[in-house]
């Protein structure tokens, strides 16, 4: 096995890649802990960009996730949280989740199926929380 490109050369490094089209400036997100609401209202009103967080659409008594037909969000420029602290402080007072890693209460795959459904502009990688005691 040899370490070389068709051509003889050695392999270097990808560059000059794009991972994701970023806009120039930065973007603060308002966070909004519901799916809908008169905070949802208010943040399109005032043409702010939301980050909410995944437990906010998450129903435990089914174990699934709920995504309104009609709420303010999907007319904002919103983001999708994994909801890392809120599943680390399950963890802590329930022990084990049935979902990721078994600190979620939701799999990897219901996670990325809201997140495609769910018209957010772009959604977080699940997370922990690592400042919580």
């Amino acid at each position: 096995m040899t370490n070389l490109n068709n051509d003889g050369r050695r392999p270097r490094m990808p560059r000059s890649q794009t991972n994701a089209h970023l806009a120039d400036g930065l973007l603060v997100r308002a966070g909004i802990p519901h799916r809908g609401g008169k905070l949802a209202f208010h943040a399109f009103d005032e043409g702010y960009a939301a980050m909410v967080s995944a437990n906010a659409f998450w129903n435990p008594a089914r174990q699934q996730f709920h995504f309104p037909e009609a709420t303010d969000l999907t007319e904002l420029d919103f983001a999708l949280d994994s909801a890392g602290f809120t599943a680390m402080q399950l963890w802590k007072t329930r022990g084990k989740q049935a979902g990721i890693a078994g600190v979620y209460p939701w799999s990897y795959e219901q996670y990325v199926e809201l997140a495609s459904l769910c018209g957010a502009s772009w959604f977080a990688q699940p997370d922990t929380d690592v400042c919580t005691k």
